[in-house]
C-alpha cells in the first residue's frame, strides 16, 4: 500500500510544484504567524492589529512596535470572539504578513 506522499495523479503532483512549500497563516486574537510547512519556526510573528496616530501615520502588525509613543495610538483589530467583524483590518494583515520581505 501506497502512503499519501508517494501517490502522484495522472497529471502530476498535485498542489505544489517541486521545491516550493505550503505558506501556512495563522491569524490568532493576539497575534498573526506566517511560515512555510515542514518548518518548525514561523517566518513573521505580528500583532494582529492595525493602529492610527490620529489622521496621520498608520501601523500595521509588526510596525506598531516601531512607534515612538504608542500613547496616542488607536487600535483596530480583525476578530472579535473568533468571528473576523473587519475584512478591511484583515487584508492590511494579510498584505503585510504575506508581502515580498517574508516570501
Amino acid at each position: 500500500m501506497q502512503v499519501a506522499e508517494e501517490m502522484e495523479p495522472a497529471g502530476g503532483r498535485a498542489g505544489s510544484a517541486a521545491g516550493q512549500a505550503a505558506v501556512v497563516l495563522d491569524v490568532g486574537a493576539y497575534c498573526t504567524k506566517v511560515g512555510l510547512a515542514g518548518q518548525d519556526l514561523p517566518l513573521r510573528v505580528m500583532h494582529s492589529a492595525v493602529a492610527r496616530e490620529g489622521d496621520r501615520r498608520k501601523y500595521v502588525g509588526d510596525a506598531i512596535s516601531q512607534c515612538a509613543d504608542p500613547s496616542g495610538l488607536t487600535f483596530r483589530r480583525p476578530c472579535e470572539k473568533g468571528y473576523v467583524m473587519n475584512w478591511d483590518v484583515m487584508q492590511e494583515l494579510w498584505d503585510r504578513a504575506l508581502g515580498p520581505d517574508v516570501l
